[in-house]
């Protein structure tokens, strides 16, 4: 790379470049020291790309942490303006929401939304609970249930699904389609890949998947996506104490 720059007459700024070595954790990280030129490049845990936070492990828990913080302050900013306005039509809060909190809460979902991140699903009670007025101690189950929205989870379960379907059409000569490709293979191996999430939401839905590389009927999953966190509602509605 350096002397393609070199030859190319390019400069790069080394202060700011870094490498990762993304790998499990039981895996030691490499002792290669990589140069650049004659400048030592360092090793760094984790690195902010495309405005994602990385780790070196890549479990997406210092990244979903990050969009938690930003995603507060934005929600902070909508229910200033509750107050400000002295109340707003729900459709016009639901609205907001939907329009300046999600796409912070959930950048990139399609890669890391697949499991539970308690710090997201906080900041949707948190919206609802600002607009009834109700305090913090007031149960979960039964704002969700006044407001009839789908978890975090839900919808970053729906975005994953409708990523496979533009990854499946996507032409096979793209590098991003080859990368998929050998990420499904990976999966059919029992790697715990990408894939292997889209296959545990299939399989949560009772819903035959082997892998093959074609669309996923998006509708009929969703729709038992959002029954089966009904069902999950109504447990949560009935197991709840009656004082």
């Amino acid at each position: 790379v350096s002397r393609w720059c070199t030859k190319w007459r390019l400069t790069v700024n080394v202060t700011k470049t870094n490498i990762v070595h993304f790998r499990p954790q039981r895996t030691s990280r490499t002792m290669y020291q990589f140069k650049f030129g004659g400048t030592n490049i360092p090793i760094v845990p984790q690195v902010k790309y495309l405005g994602m936070e990385l780790s070196e492990f890549m479990d997406y828990s210092i990244t979903t942490s990050a969009l938690a913080e930003s995603s507060s302050k934005a929600l902070g900013t909508l229910i200033a303006k509750l107050f400000k306005a002295k109340g707003l039509v729900f459709e016009t809060y639901e609205h907001l929401f939907h329009n300046t909190v999600i796409p912070i809460m959930e950048y990139a979902a399609e890669i890391w939304g697949y499991k539970h991140y308690g710090k997201l699903e906080t900041i949707t009670h948190r919206t609802i609970k600002a607009y009834l007025g109700v305090g913090k101690m007031c149960p979960t189950p039964v704002i969700m249930g006044d407001t009839g929205w789908n978890t975090a989870k839900t919808r970053r379960r729906s975005k994953i699904l409708t990523h496979w379907n533009k990854l499946v059409s996507m032409p096979h000569d793209r590098l991003v389609y080859k990368v998929f490709k050998q990420d499904t293979l990976l999966a059919m191996k029992g790697k715990n890949t990408w894939s292997k999430d889209v296959k545990r939401i299939m399989t949560l839905c009772e819903i035959p998947f082997n892998y093959e590389l074609e669309p996923v009927d998006l509708d009929t999953v969703v729709s038992k996506l959002i029954i089966l966190e009904s069902e999950e509602w109504a447990r949560d509605m009935t197991s709840m104490s009656k004082l």
